[in-house]
């Protein structure tokens, strides 16, 4: 295809830092719950699949009644594997470029829509970054260009990762455990794009959401 329009959510987390015994996707920032923003994001894209796991039919329903072609996909080790394992499931027999992005997440819809065509002009992998925000990030080196140098825990950088990617011929058929951005450390440098977005990972993470959403989405 010329452009991508397959995207995938990773939804199937325990969300243990956040501490509700909710997936991360179902907790409502305002009036709804973060997989309504992601899925009004992504209203004009051709195939949705997302991940599943913990409260596996909680996400199925409310996502359904959202939009009724969403492919859902199982990981039945979310409580031992990480993202990885999700997308590699997830995007196996895929053979077209993809969007993914971790369930956590609010991003501007104005950002995320400059972030696809920029993803598919460049027909290349691009990395997701946002402004550094939270404390246990993990930071992303850049040059001037934002080209992607490096991945850190320490020292701490102006950008983080931000959990969303856009692949182009890159496959997780021989990693399927571990950290997303682990991938792209074999690859580097690799063009880096900076979002607005909020993830919500942490009680903290979720106040300031609370606090500044409507800002974001309004961008």
């Amino acid at each position: 295809m010329s452009s991508s329009k397959i995207a995938i959510i990773a939804a199937a987390g325990i969300g243990s830092r956040l501490g509700f015994n909710l997936p991360k996707c179902l907790v409502k920032i305002g009036d709804y719950p973060i997989i309504k923003y992601q899925l009004d994001l992504l209203k004009d894209f051709d195939q949705i699949r997302i991940v599943v796991g913990f409260k596996a039919e909680e996400v199925i329903k409310i996502a359904k009644e959202i939009r009724k072609d969403i492919i859902f996909v199982h990981n039945k080790h979310y409580y031992e594997t990480g993202n990885v394992h999700s997308a590699h499931l997830a995007s196996q027999d895929l053979k077209d470029p993809f969007f993914f992005l971790d369930g956590d997440l609010i991003i501007s819809e104005k950002s995320f829509n400059k972030f696809v065509k920029f993803s598919n002009k460049h027909k290349q992998t691009i990395i997701g970054i946002s402004t550094a925000k939270t404390q246990e990030a993990v930071f992303v080196k850049t040059d001037k260009n934002l080209n992607i140098e490096g991945f850190s825990n320490s020292p701490r950088f102006k950008y983080e990762w931000a959990g969303v990617a856009y692949f182009h011929n890159l496959n997780f058929h021989n990693q399927n455990d571990g950290f997303i951005y682990k991938v792209f450390e074999p690859l580097l440098p690799l063009k880096g794009f900076n979002l607005d977005l909020f993830e919500i990972d942490t009680p903290e993470d979720y106040q300031f959401a609370l606090g500044h959403f409507k800002d974001l989405i309004a961008k």
